[in-house]
This record gives structure tokens, sequence and C-alpha cells, in this order.
């Protein structure tokens, strides 16, 4: 099989599990970043309101 080091687990291949890890960390900085977004506009409305 020539293929089957593409499906090797990630203790075999730190370059696949740093770039699933990598993609990890950027969803949750995205929503960290929306939900601050979020509060931070909600605030603003609270204050437009009084």
């Amino acid at each position: 099989m020539q293929h089957a080091h593409i499906l090797a687990p990630p203790t075999r291949s730190p370059g696949w599990y740093l770039r699933v890890r990598q993609s990890e960390t950027v969803y949750h900085l995205r929503t960290i970043t929306t939900s601050i977004a979020k509060r931070k506009s909600a605030r603003r409305l609270k204050i437009k309101t009084e």
C-alpha cells in the first residue's frame, strides 16, 4: 500500500495533528471573538436605549 502513510495516526504524523489542533484553535478564537462582539453590541444598545 502506497497511501498508508496518509491515514497514519496522529502519533506518527505530527504535522497532521498540528493542523487539526490549529483549526480547532482558530474555531475557538472565532467563537470567542463573536461572543465578545455580541456582548459589546448589546452594551452599546443598552447605552442607546438609556
